[in-house]
C-alpha cells in the first residue's frame, strides 16, 4: 500500500498512518505493562453518541462509536445549487458541514430500522452526537463524489477557532479549538492531483510544498482549498 507512483489520497493515508501507528505502540507498551493505556488513542479518538428512535414506539436505542477523524458531507442542498468548480466562489462553511452531520435523518425504505423492543422492521430517525471530544480534532471534507465523477474545488470556508457546543453532548466542558493544520489538494479531477500543507509553529504559519518550505500568511491559510482540518483542544 502507499507505493510507487500512484497516486494516493491523503485522508486514506492519515487513516492507515494513525492505525498502524497506534497498533505499533499497542505492541511496545504490551510488553513493557498489561492495560497501559494507548497514548494514539488518547490524543486523537474521540466518541460519537449514535441515537435510534423507533417511530412505531418511540424507544430510543443508543450506542457510542469511537472515531479518529470525522468525515464531513458538503450538505445536499448546497450541492443542488453547484454549478461550477470555481475555488473563488464560498461554497460553505465548516459549520454548515458539521450541522448537516449531526442532523436527524430517517431510516426508512431499504433502511428501515429493527427495532429491539417492539421486535419489528419501522421507519426511524437516526442522530449523532459528539459525546467524547478528542485531543487533536481531525475534519476530513468530503470534496469528491462519484456521480457524477468530479471533485467539489469551491472555496469551503473554516474557522481559526472552532466551537463544538452546539455539536457536542453536555458530558464536554471544553468545546473550542484552536486550528493548527490543513491539507490542502490541488487540481480539479477525482483521480489526481497534489498536496500541500499548511502548519502552524511558533505562531507563524509554514507551507509546505514537497521541497518546498516558505512562510505563509493568516489569510493564505484562510484562502487555502482545505481537505483535511487539525485543531487541537483548547482547555482553559
Amino acid at each position: 500500500i502507499f507505493h510507487g507512483y500512484h497516486q494516493q489520497d491523503s485522508h486514506e493515508f492519515l487513516r492507515y498512518f494513525l492505525e498502524r501507528l497506534r497498533s505499533e505502540v499497542n505492541i511496545g507498551e504490551q510488553n513493557a505493562r498489561k492495560n497501559s493505556e494507548n497514548i494514539i488513542t488518547n490524543i486523537f479518538q474521540g466518541r460519537l453518541l449514535n441515537e435510534i428512535t423507533c417511530l412505531n414506539c418511540n424507544t430510543v436505542s443508543t450506542k457510542q462509536d469511537p472515531f479518529m477523524d470525522i468525515s464531513l458531507d458538503i450538505p445536499e442542498d448546497v450541492l443542488n445549487n453547484y454549478e461550477n468548480n470555481d475555488p473563488e466562489e464560498t461554497l460553505c462553511s465548516v459549520y454548515d458541514c458539521l450541522e448537516n452531520f449531526v442532523k436527524p435523518e430517517s431510516l426508512n425504505s431499504t433502511e428501515r430500522y429493527i427495532c429491539g423492543h417492539c421486535q419489528s422492521n419501522n421507519d426511524a430517525i437516526k442522530k449523532f452526537t459528539i459525546n467524547n471530544l478528542p485531543s487533536i480534532l481531525c475534519l476530513h471534507l468530503k470534496r469528491f463524489r462519484w456521480e457524477p465523477r468530479e471533485k467539489i474545488s469551491s472555496h469551503i470556508e473554516f474557522p481559526f477557532t472552532l466551537d463544538l457546543s452546539q455539536f457536542t453532548t453536555k458530558n464536554n466542558k471544553f468545546t473550542n479549538y484552536q486550528l493548527f493544520g490543513v491539507i490542502s489538494h490541488h487540481g480539479k479531477g477525482t483521480s489526481y492531483g497534489h498536496y500541500t500543507a499548511h502548519c502552524l509553529n511558533n505562531d507563524n504559519w509554514i507551507h509546505y510544498d514537497d521541497a518546498s518550505v516558505r512562510k505563509s500568511t493568516k489569510e493564505q491559510v484562510s484562502n487555502s482549498q482545505a481537505y483535511i482540518l487539525f485543531f487541537k483542544r483548547i482547555k482553559e
